[in-house]
């Protein structure tokens, strides 16, 4: 959605509800997937106000916790898009770590 000097991104792929800051996270995956590193993604999202809402060890927390689940569902599945996802999730959570 767009106005006149804001964008708002929506996903209802999986629509629930969490803390602020998770669907910052989840556009940090998807920047990383279009060219921009882990650094300049997280620089992106640190922009918003809800990304103060999650610590570091959140941050780290959810990065792994989405390359698991992503790899596991990449792992049972024929798709292309899936195994791209697990690569892009593993190499963020690969960043939170280092």
């Amino acid at each position: 959605m767009i106005r006149e000097d804001r964008v708002w991104v929506v996903d209802w792929g999986w629509p629930a509800q969490g803390a602020g800051w998770v669907d910052a996270a989840f556009m940090v995956i998807r920047l990383i997937g279009a060219g921009h590193t882990p650094q300049q993604a997280e620089q992106w999202a640190a922009g918003l106000d809800c990304w103060a809402g999650g610590t570091d060890e959140d941050r780290t927390a959810f990065a792994c916790h989405v390359a698991g689940l992503w790899s596991m569902r990449a792992a049972q599945s024929d798709s292309l898009a899936a195994q791209n996802r697990a690569a892009l999730a593993r190499s963020y959570a690969t960043w939170r770590l280092t």
